[in-house]
């Protein structure tokens, strides 16, 4: 994977070049994936970067990491003075500005560790939300009654009479039944699973992914959503 670190207005391009925080050069491959996404009109990735030569992209003012199919990475750290490059300072800013959009409230190691960070910054928010989820799941997680559906020896809940009805006399001893159960299955726990099972795929930091693991192993009873945007809802 080629990892490439710039800031806001810096220009990307397959020529060789110098390395600074505005200006890099990426792969031909990462390069026309960028363009084929302005040419399909994307219109996000219109207001990310323009088009300045056949091989050359100007980046805009938004920040974050771009991650290409070919598995390059280009973080854009912000733009806080004209002259000089320090991406350690620009990290923590960009730190700083995803607390205060998260309105989340930073903790004095957790910014100074992104000072030393070796890799993007989307493995700093990775590590946020693991760090978060370990300390929901101390607090623990919500619980609400769900229906289910079984076969039982016993009756409890409601029987389905239609179902009991087609089941064959060799079955007159178990019982269809619905009733409610105290579970852990609700939208938000499915979408931290599924959230957990994505980091899982992506992260290239040691630490994140075994914390990944433990934690997905704990909530291994939840099923991933199956429908996010309707979880979301």
């Amino acid at each position: 994977m080629a990892a490439v670190t710039v800031r806001e207005y810096a220009r990307l391009t397959t020529e060789p070049s110098q390395f600074s925080l505005d200006l890099a050069t990426i792969a031909p491959s990462a390069f026309q994936w960028l363009v084929a996404q302005r040419d399909r009109g994307n219109g996000l990735a219109g207001r990310v970067f323009q088009l300045d030569s056949p091989s050359t992209i100007r980046l805009g003012s938004h920040v974050g990491v771009i991650e290409t199919p070919c598995g390059t990475q280009i973080e854009i750290l912000p733009k806080y003075v004209d002259h000089g490059e320090d991406a350690a300072t620009a990290r923590r800013l960009l730190a700083t500005m995803i607390h205060e959009a998260l309105r989340t409230t930073p903790r004095v190691a957790d910014v100074a560790q992104i000072e030393v960070f070796k890799m993007p910054v989307t493995e700093w928010v990775v590590g946020q939300f693991l760090q978060s989820t370990a300390h929901l799941l101390k607090r623990g997680l919500r619980q609400s009654y769900g229906r289910v559906e079984s076969q039982e020896r016993f009756l409890r809940g409601r029987l389905q009479v239609h179902r009991q009805m087609r089941s064959g006399p060799a079955s007159d001893h178990i019982f269809n039944i619905e009733h409610d159960i105290f579970t852990f299955n609700r939208p938000e726990n499915r979408l931290i699973r599924a959230a957990l099972e994505y980091v899982l795929t992506v992260t290239r930091l040691p630490e994140n992914w075994r914390l990944a693991r433990e934690l997905s192993l704990v909530l291994s009873e939840i099923p991933p959503s199956a429908d996010i945007a309707g979880d979301f809802r």
